[in-house]
C-alpha cells in the first residue's frame, strides 16, 4: 500500500509540478524534526505570510538575506521561524523505514 501512495504522489507531483526525482516528503519530515531534531540544520529567520498583495499573495515570504535587519532575540518582531536548510537524509530514511517496518507488522491489511 505505502508504495502505490507513493507512486500515486510521484506520478502527481511530476506531471503537475516538474519534480522528476520523486515527491517533496512534508509530512514525514516534519515528524522526524519533532523526535530526532539533532538530524536537521536549521536556520533562524524572518517568516510571514504576505496577506496585503505588497510583495505576493496568500505565499509565504522568507527575509533569507536579512534585509529587514532582524535581530534573533525577539520571537514576535524579529526572526520568528526555525527554517530547516538540511536534513541527514541517510538518517532520516532510517527513521521513515523503521516507522514503516512498525507499521507494517500491526496493520490489519496483512491479515
Amino acid at each position: 500500500m505505502l508504495s502505490t501512495i507513493c507512486m500515486y504522489f510521484a506520478n502527481a507531483y511530476r506531471t503537475t509540478f516538474g519534480f522528476h526525482n520523486g515527491p517533496p516528503l512534508h509530512d514525514p519530515l516534519t515528524i522526524a524534526y519533532l523526535s530526532q531534531p539533532e538530524i536537521f540544520k536549521t536556520k533562524r529567520y524572518r517568516v510571514d505570510v504576505e496577506l496585503a498583495g505588497t510583495h505576493t499573495v496568500g505565499e509565504t515570504v522568507v527575509d533569507v538575506w536579512n534585509y529587514r535587519n532582524l535581530e534573533e532575540d525577539d520571537w514576535s518582531k524579529g526572526k520568528n521561524c526555525l527554517v530547516a536548510e538540511a536534513v541527514d537524509v541517510p538518517a532520516f530514511f532510517e527513521i521513515l523505514l523503521a516507522c514503516v517496518q512498525k507499521a507494517d507488522k500491526v496493520t490489519s491489511l496483512n491479515n
